[in-house]
């Protein structure tokens, strides 16, 4: 199995360079790659994760599956603003 490290920060970039990324993120998943995704933007990196640890002032709040984080109402109040 192989695996790589990947630190993004997409504010600032370019949509279309973004989307790409992302694209080329999930088909190398498909291809069975293992991604560690560090990502500030926590609704991207909830879309192509089937898992994940969110991060709190670096410590961790929650890991579980990704879709479940997502409408977690803790994680839409610390990143979202809401719930």
């Amino acid at each position: 199995m192989s695996s790589i490290l990947v630190q993004v920060i997409v504010g600032g970039l370019a949509l279309a360079v973004v989307e790409s990324m992302y694209e080329t993120f999930g088909r190398l998943h498909r291809e069975g790659l293992t991604i560690l995704l560090a990502e500030q933007s926590i609704e991207l990196a909830l879309e192509v994760s089937d898992f994940a640890t969110v991060l709190q002032v670096g410590k961790s709040l929650l890991s579980g599956i990704a879709s479940a984080l997502a409408n977690d109402p803790q994680v839409q109040r610390v990143y979202l603003g809401t719930g």
